[in-house]
């Protein structure tokens, strides 16, 4: 059975990985050994990779199979240093070409720094995600309506009167428009909870409670975010 580690940026990973082993339940994919490790920051991957590259897993005592570095791509820069940020204005296609040039960089980059053998290398994949975490949340309008309980209505109306409304988007405009979130799920909690949005909180609260257990979410999820597919695909059949 192959093994994959995923290395996480920051700590705050447990929720999100459990969704992805979930997506690829719903691809009905095989079944593999799939880990998740924080490596508690961008500057800690370089660090971080070899480590994780020659650790053998609890359950097989030998090194994964693969290794995958799943990254945020909305400070390039952290990443990569002088690396171009995503450019502005760009449609979901030209997005698209600069993330895979990007992580293509990535992985140069990594090898380089981290000194990784020829064999080390070829064991390890990257996958940026041009959006922060924070878009999962916001690509499924209805899971926050239901997390607002007998606020809905509120909170409706404001997500109705963001610039653009997520719910009138598009998958493939969605990537390009909710890029970084943070300032919108920042008033929808303040009339959820009287209270700013509180990463590590909110967001794997909503991921477990609202979006996780429920297929017709996942999918939309996909959908809206589909740097997701290209991970699962990362991770291989």
């Amino acid at each position: 059975m192959r093994t994959i580690v995923i290395a996480y940026e920051d700590d705050y990973y447990e929720e999100l990985h459990l969704l992805v082993k979930a997506l690829r339940q719903d691809r009905v994919l095989p079944g593999m050994i799939v880990e998740g490790r924080p490596v508690r920051g961008t500057g800690n991957f370089v660090h971080e990779t070899p480590r994780l590259l020659r650790t053998p897993l609890k359950q097989t005592k030998l090194p994964p199979d693969r290794v995958v570095c799943l990254a945020d791509a909305d400070r390039p820069q952290d990443l990569v240093p002088r690396a171009p940020p995503a450019p502005a204005g760009a449609d979901s296609a030209a997005l698209d070409q600069w993330v895979r040039v990007f992580e293509a960089s990535w992985k140069d980059h990594l090898v380089r720094e981290s000194k990784l053998s020829e064999e080390a290398a070829s064991r390890l994949y990257v996958c940026c995600m041009r959006w922060s975490k924070e878009s999962l949340l916001v690509a499924c309008p209805d899971a926050l309506l239901e997390h607002a309980g007998g606020r809905r209505e509120r909170v409706r109306a404001l997500l109705d009167a963001c610039v653009p409304a997520p719910a009138t988007l598009s998958a493939a405009d969605f990537v390009v428009s909710y890029r970084k979130p943070t300032e919108c799920l920042d008033r929808v909690f303040q009339v959820i909870a009287d209270r700013h949005y509180k990463k590590g909180r909110d967001d794997e609260d909503l991921l477990r409670l609202r979006i996780k257990p429920d297929a017709a979410r996942r999918a939309e999820v996909m959908s809206r975010c589909p740097d997701l597919g290209r991970l699962l695909d990362v991770l291989g059949p």
